[in-house]
C-alpha cells in the first residue's frame, strides 16, 4: 500500500483502512498518518480558535512548539520533558492521547476532541448525566469555574463532620456539576450548577487525583451502569456578599448535603403535569392568582418554561404563544433556569420575535480573525420560520413590513441587513436609519384635545413618541434566571433585556458563558470543538469576563461574569414541579403586578416622581431602587 503523506488529505475510511491490521500497513504508514491527524489540527486550531484573553493564554506559535516537542518524542521513543506525554503515534490510542492533550494546552473548559464513537454517541442524544440524575458532571480543570464565582483565600475549615465546611483546597479534585437538566430528579432536588461530587455511597472521590477522577467518571458513573436509586453526597457552595452587598459572591467554602435520588431508570426527565401542557422541551401553562403561594391579583399570565434552544423548541415556543394568547394571557414569564443553551441562531430568532425594532441589536460577535459583527433583528425577519412581531397589541406583520418597505432587496435571498457592520452613528448619520424615540404621533381626539393610543388616553400637551407607543402596546415579560442559564440562553435574556422588552430579571446570576464553539469534522471521524467566536450583548458587556475585567474597576471586588438580575430570587433549593409553588415564579408576578405603565407615565407626565422604586431591588435586602418602568428596563453592569 501506498504510504500516506503528511499533507495528503486523509478521509476517514482510508485513514482506518491504515489504522486497521487487515491494512496491511507498516508501523511507520500509521505514524506518518497519524501525525497527519494531529497536523491537521494543529492547524484548525490556529486558524480557528478564539482566544478570549486577547492572546493572553494562547498564542499559535506555542502550539506549534507542543506539537513539535511531542512528536519528536514520539519519534525518538523518550520524552525529555516531564510537561510532554510519554506516547507512541504509530498506534491509535497515541493518536487520541496525543489530541486530547494538545486541546488541553489551551486552557479551555469548552474546547475538546471528540473520537468517532463520542461523537456518535453525543449527536444520538439520551445522555442523562451522572448516574441518570440529569446533572452533568465533569472533573475539574486547572481553572474550573474561575469565570463563575471566586474562592475565599483565608479559608481554614475541613470537614469532620457535615456541620463543618470544606474548605476550597479540599474540593479542588472533586467532580464539579456544570448543568443541571430541567425537570430532572437533580433539579427538583436542588443540585445546581458549582456543587462537587463527594462521594456516591461509600464510594468516596476525596483523596482523588484529576487523573483518577476522570477516569471513575469516564467508566462507572454513567447512566446506563445505575439503575433504582442514588445516595450522593454533595458539596454545596457557601458564598458571602462583598463591599456589602454589591461586590458579588465569594465562596467561603462548602457545606455537606446528602441526597437520595432517583434515577432516569425511575423517574424519567419529564414535567410533572399540574395543570402545565407541553412536553420535555417547552412547558406552558396559563396562571391566575390561585397558582401561586404569594396573594397576587395578577390574571392570565401566561407561563412558558424553556429548557434549551434548538429547532423544534423555537416551534414549540411559538405554538405556546398562540395557545396562551387564544387563552387570554395579558402577561408573560418565560423560565429560562437550568437553560444551558443550544443553538445560538435559534435564540436569536426566539428573540427577534419579541422585539418590535428591525434594527434592534441582538449581540455582536467577535471571531478569530478580528470580525466584529452586529446582528439584528432583521436578519431573522425574512427568516421563513419568523413568525411576525409577538406578544403585541400591535399586528403581527409590522416589523415584516417595515423590513419590505426599508429594504424590499432582502426578499430577494440577495440584500444583507444595512444595519450590519455599520455604528449606530454610520446607521442614522449616513445611512438614514433611525431608531424609535425621536418620531411623535400626531393623532389627538380633536374634541378632548387627548392622545389616544388603544386604551390609553393623555394630554395633548404631552407628546408621545413612538417609542413610547410601542411600550404601550407591548405586553408585559419578565424572565426567570439562575446559574444554569448559560450560553445561547444567555444571548435571549440579554436581547431582550437589553432591548427594553422586559419588565425585569427575576433569580440570580446566569452561568457567564459568552463563548460559542464549532465542532470541525477530522480525518478519522471524530470532531475538534473548538471556541471560534464570543459575543457581547447590546449593550456591548462580556457575558465572560477574564483577567481584571472580573474585578470591580472602582472597589477592585470580585464580580464574576453572567447576567445580573433586577430582583434576586434564588433556586438553590430546587425548582419545584408545581409552578405554583414556586417561590420565585411568585415574585415574576408580583413583578408583573407593580410594573404598571400607565401608572408610571401619568406620574412621570405630572413630576411627581422620578425613576420608580419598591421593594425587590437589587440589593438583597430588597431596598436598592429599580428602574423608570416606564422607559422599560434597568441598565445592569454585567
Amino acid at each position: 500500500m501506498t504510504p500516506v503523506l503528511a499533507d495528503d488529505a486523509i478521509i476517514p475510511k482510508r485513514y482506518w483502512t491504515i489504522m486497521s491490521n487487515e491494512g496491511g500497513c507498516t508501523p511507520q504508514e500509521r505514524l506518518v498518518a497519524n501525525e497527519a491527524l494531529l497536523d491537521h489540527a494543529v492547524g484548525t486550531i490556529n486558524t480557528m480558535y478564539y482566544d478570549n484573553s486577547g492572546g493572553f493564554d494562547f498564542s499559535p506559535r506555542d502550539l506549534y512548539d507542543s506539537w513539535r516537542r511531542l512528536r519528536n518524542s514520539s519519534r525518538e521513543g523518550k520524552s525529555r520533558d516531564a510537561t510532554i506525554p510519554h506516547i507512541s503515534l504509530a498506534t491509535r490510542e497515541g493518536a487520541v492521547e496525543g489530541l486530547k492533550w494538545l486541546v488541553s494546552t489551551l486552557n479551555d473548559p469548552f474546547s475538546k476532541y471528540l473520537t468517532r464513537e463520542e461523537l456518535r454517541q453525543e449527536l444520538q442524544g439520551g445522555n442523562d448525566g451522572f448516574l441518570g440524575l440529569g446533572a452533568m458532571v465533569e472533573a475539574p480543570q486547572e481553572q474550573a469555574m474561575t469565570h463563575y464565582y471566586k474562592s475565599a483565600t483565608t479559608t481554614t475549615t475541613t470537614a469532620s463532620s457535615s456541620s463543618l465546611l470544606l474548605s476550597t483546597r479540599n474540593v479542588q479534585n472533586l467532580p464539579i456539576v456544570t448543568a443541571v437538566a430541567p425537570n430532572s430528579p437533580a433539579e427538583r432536588a436542588g443540585v445546581t450548577v458549582g456543587d462537587r461530587i463527594v462521594a456516591v455511597a461509600q464510594d468516596k472521590f476525596l483523596g482523588q487525583s484529576r487523573a483518577q477522577v476522570t477516569r471513575h467518571l469516564k467508566t462507572k458513573y454513567s447512566a446506563e451502569n445505575y439503575a433504582g436509586q442514588a445516595h450522593v453526597t454533595l458539596a454545596k457552595p457557601v458564598f458571602y456578599e462583598q463591599g456589602g452587598g454589591g461586590g458579588g459572591e465569594v465562596v467561603m467554602g462548602y457545606r455537606l448535603s446528602k441526597l437520595k435520588l432517583a434515577t432516569t431508570m425511575n423517574e424519567p426527565f419529564e414535567p410533572q403535569k399540574h395543570g402545565v401542557s407541553g412536553d420535555a422541551i417547552v412547558q406552558y401553562k396559563l396562571l391566575t392568582s390561585s397558582d401561586s403561594i404569594l396573594d397576587s391579583s395578577s390574571l392570565n399570565v401566561g407561563y412558558i418554561r424553556l429548557t434549551r434552544f434548538s429547532r423544534a423548541s423555537t416551534i414549540r415556543f411559538f405554538r405556546a404563544i398562540d395557545t396562551l394568547e387564544a387563552a387570554g394571557a395579558q402577561s408573560y414569564i418565560i423560565d429560562l433556569r437550568n437553560n444551558y443553551g443550544g443553538v445560538i441562531q435559534e435564540a436569536m430568532l426566539t428573540a427577534s420575535a419579541l422585539l418590535r425594532d428591525p434594527h434592534s441589536v441582538l449581540c455582536y460577535t467577535m471571531n478569530s480573525r478580528g470580525g466584529f459583527t452586529p446582528h439584528d433583528v432583521e436578519e431573522y425577519v425574512v427568516d421563513t420560520r419568523y413568525p411576525g412581531y409577538l406578544l403585541s397589541s400591535e399586528p403581527r406583520t409590522v416589523s415584516l413590513n417595515q423590513v419590505r418597505r426599508e429594504n424590499p432587496e432582502m426578499f430577494d435571498g440577495i440584500g444583507v441587513p444595512p444595519s450590519s457592520f455599520a455604528s449606530l452613528s454610520e446607521q442614522s448619520a449616513k445611512r438614514g436609519i433611525h431608531r424609535p424615540g425621536a418620531s411623535v404621533l400626531t393623532t389627538t381626539t380633536t374634541a378632548a384635545k387627548q392622545w389616544r393610543v388603544g386604551s390609553w388616553l393623555f394630554p395633548a400637551a404631552h407628546a408621545m413618541s413612538v417609542n413610547d407607543y410601542h411600550l404601550r402596546m407591548q405586553k408585559k415579560i419578565v424572565l426567570l434566571i439562575n446559574e444554569g442559564t448559560a450560553s445561547s440562553a444567555e444571548v435571549f435574556a440579554s436581547a431582550l433585556h437589553d432591548n427594553g422588552r422586559t419588565v425585569a430579571l427575576v433569580g440570580s446570576k446566569t452561568y457567564g458563558k459568552g463563548l460559542i464553539q464549532h465542532t470541525f469534522p477530522m480525518p478519522d471521524g471524530g470532531g475538534l470543538r473548538l471556541t471560534v467566536a464570543e459575543y457581547l450583548t447590546p449593550s456591548l458587556h462580556h457575558v465572560t469576563k477574564v483577567g481584571s475585567a472580573r474585578y470591580d474597576q472602582v472597589t477592585g471586588d470580585w464580580i464574576g461574569g453572567g447576567i445580573q438580575p433586577d430582583l434576586y430570587c434564588e433556586s438553590r433549593r430546587g425548582i419545584p414541579s408545581d409552578v405554583g409553588a414556586d417561590f420565585c415564579v411568585g415574585a415574576a408576578l408580583d413583578a408583573l403586578e407593580e410594573a404598571d405603565v400607565q401608572e408610571a407615565y401619568n406620574l412621570a407626565l405630572t413630576g411627581e416622581q422620578g425613576p420608580l422604586k419598591r421593594t425587590g431591588g437589587t440589593t438583597l435586602d430588597g431596598s436598592g431602587p429599580r428602574r423608570p418602568i416606564y422607559a422599560s428596563i434597568a441598565k445592569d453592569d454585567f
